[in-house]
């Protein structure tokens, strides 16, 4: 019979018949650091019957507008897939289909990158398990694969001073469009939810 205790990384033991020895234990590597993060997040909620019908939900960090970023936005090499937002992944998460400027995103939980193309920009969408079980950080998002999302890009007069993903919603028609806003900029692309009515 063994007896052990552990101090710091060594673990002292001590056999029934007296002996005493040492071994060095394995701990587990302390983290670089632990950040606390202020996210931002959006919902949109059906109810019906008594009970929630559908629901989808965009979270993200929110890095902060510099004017310089105006004269780096033409640099930026076009098909390339960047880090969207700020630190962890932003993130969106759906329990009904759903379609965003055309592309369609079933159930599931996403973790999204942003691309610049020929006209404009366009998020991303990859399946959370999959980047997760490759350890994919946020700023290394793959090149290939995913669900593309096509936005339609505008400038305006006002500038959005943190990075900004909202689902607005037409309070006449009921539509909802998912808005990104940063800086001068503004991305939009219509949502439409496969909501059960029934």
């Amino acid at each position: 019979m063994k007896k052990s205790v552990l101090l710091g990384a060594l673990a002292v033991a001590v056999t029934s018949s007296g002996w005493v020895y040492a071994y060095r234990a394995a701990l587990a590597p302390k983290p670089n650091f632990v950040q606390s993060m202020d996210r931002h997040a959006s919902r949109a909620i059906w109810f019906g019957n008594n009970t929630i019908t559908g629901q989808f939900h965009v979270a993200h960090g929110s890095p902060v507008w510099k004017d310089e970023y105006v004269a780096r936005r033409d640099s930026l090499p076009i098909g390339q897939r960047l880090r969207f937002g700020k630190d962890f992944w932003s993130t969106f998460e759906t329990n009904v289909p759903v379609t965003i400027g055309g592309a369609r995103l079933e159930p599931n939980y996403y973790y999204l990158a942003i691309e610049r193309t020929e006209e404009s920009f366009q998020l991303v969408a990859f399946e959370a398990d999959r980047l997760r079980a490759q350890r994919v950080p946020s700023f290394q998002p793959p090149q290939q694969g995913g669900v593309e999302i096509p936005m339609t890009l505008t400038e305006g007069e006002d500038v959005e001073d943190e990075l900004m993903i909202d689902f607005v919603v037409d309070n006449g028609s009921g539509a909802v469009e998912l808005e990104v806003a940063w800086g001068p900029y503004t991305l939009n692309a219509p949502v439409v939810a496969e909501i059960a009515t029934e």
